[in-house]
């Protein structure tokens, strides 16, 4: 066999094509010259009965509730997890499959991973029962409960290493060795919602009665130890707000009345730290009133209506903002969100059926939205930064199989 001006000579074949050869030789040992197709990805499992079959199974017979989503926490575009009543689940592939992580006792309302294995939580071992906190090291397949304590922490906020903050409905404290110990941070009397974001800077919403009734968002730069107001906000009716913030962006929703399955609130955002402030809208109904700092009408409406009801609120980069709401009476779950640290505002089409919402976003555009009630569990993904949705996975509730 030799080459010759790209052509080869190979016994009585002395002007065939290098690919006529192959051809040839390919038959001779029984091969056949036509190309082997790539195999054909799988379908994206949706509605995945066996998935939550397995999840029902696993779950604690003591659990009466319906499967139902109650948080996600998503570390990139395509790895996230998702929790709900007995049950965490997974993702790799961007939510086109889901592998069932925990079946058990423990009812997690919310979860926080900062790495592929490390993650705390706040679950209950029954309903209506005091959450408790939780640890992993193995991503979620078994649970640790390192805190002894009596403290009924709502929120938690894992920061590096054994590093946290954890919210009461009136304190904030923080651990330096994973949770087994918490230490109560000073805050202003009728503290009703707080945020960290290190160990010195930090937010909270105030109440404040009387004549001058409404809210004060105060900021503490020193850990706790002195306290001054960034911003007041009057309000007829005062029950608690919460603050986000994130870099120099600061957000407060603070909530006015409720009734008739619709509530009042208002958004404030700082895009300098807390040194000036702006109403980005104020959503006032006629169930809960008016909303705070504003009149009879307010002056917007959050996402889903009517009367929607916020859910929780995230960042991406230094400008840009996404808040999750879901309309009781409507009957759906949306995002609003900003791209300019609030000066405007804009909340995307209501069209995924639920009562409220929990959402994990990665940037501008990419999204998931857990549907966190038991009439219609879901979660869903979007590409466009929340004007449209597909559904990554649907469970049934059990009064609609």
């Amino acid at each position: 066999m030799k080459m010759n001006n790209n052509r080869v000579s190979y016994g009585s074949y002395p002007s065939l094509s290098i690919m006529m050869v192959l051809v040839l030789l390919l038959g001779m040992v029984g091969f056949s010259a036509t190309p082997v197709s790539a195999k054909t990805p799988k379908a994206c499992d949706v509605n995945s009965s066996t998935l939550q079959s397995q999840l029902e199974q696993g779950r604690s017979s003591s659990i009466q509730e319906d499967i139902h989503f109650t948080d996600t926490d998503f570390l990139s575009q395509t790895t996230g997890r998702a929790a709900g009543n007995g049950f965490l689940i997974g993702t790799s592939d961007s939510g086109c499959h889901w592998q069932k992580i925990y079946t058990g006792t423990w009812q997690f309302s919310q979860i926080e991973f900062s790495s592929n294995t490390q993650g705390w939580a706040l679950a209950s071992a029954k309903s209506g029962q005091k959450p408790v906190f939780l640890t992993t090291t193995d991503g979620g397949a078994t649970w640790k409960s390192p805190y002894k304590g009596n403290i009924r922490f709502n929120k938690i906020d894992k920061k590096s290493g054994s590093t946290g903050f954890a919210y009461t409905t009136s304190g904030v404290y923080k651990t330096i060795n994973g949770g087994a110990a918490w230490t109560a941070i000073p805050t202003p009397a009728n503290t009703r919602g707080g945020y960290f974001q290190d160990s010195n800077t930090g937010w909270v919403v105030k109440t404040v009665s009387g004549s001058n009734s409404g809210y004060r968002i105060m900021q503490t730069i020193d850990g706790g130890n002195k306290w001054t107001t960034a911003l007041s906000v009057g309000s007829l009716e005062v029950s608690g707000g919460e603050i986000y913030a994130s870099g120099k962006q600061v957000w407060a929703i603070l909530y006015g009345g409720a009734g008739m399955s619709q509530v009042s609130y208002s958004v404030y955002a700082s895009s300098d730290s807390g040194k000036s402030w702006r109403q980005v809208f104020g959503q006032s109904t006629a169930g809960g009133g008016k909303a705070p700092g504003t009149g009879a009408l307010g002056n917007g409406e959050g996402p889903a209506q009517p009367g929607g009801h916020p859910g929780n609120m995230q960042f991406v980069g230094s400008t840009i903002a996404y808040l999750a709401g879901g309309s009781p009476a409507g009957g759906k779950v949306a995002v609003g969100r900003s791209l300019d640290s609030g000066k405007t505002w804009n909340n995307m089409p209501a069209t995924i059926d639920g009562i409220s919402a929990d959402i994990s976003f990665l940037s501008q555009n990419v999204g998931y939205l857990a549907v966190t009630d038991s009439l219609t569990p879901a979660i869903y993904t979007t590409k466009d930064g929340g004007k449209t949705w597909s559904a990554t996975l649907k469970f049934v509730a059990t009064d609609k199989q």
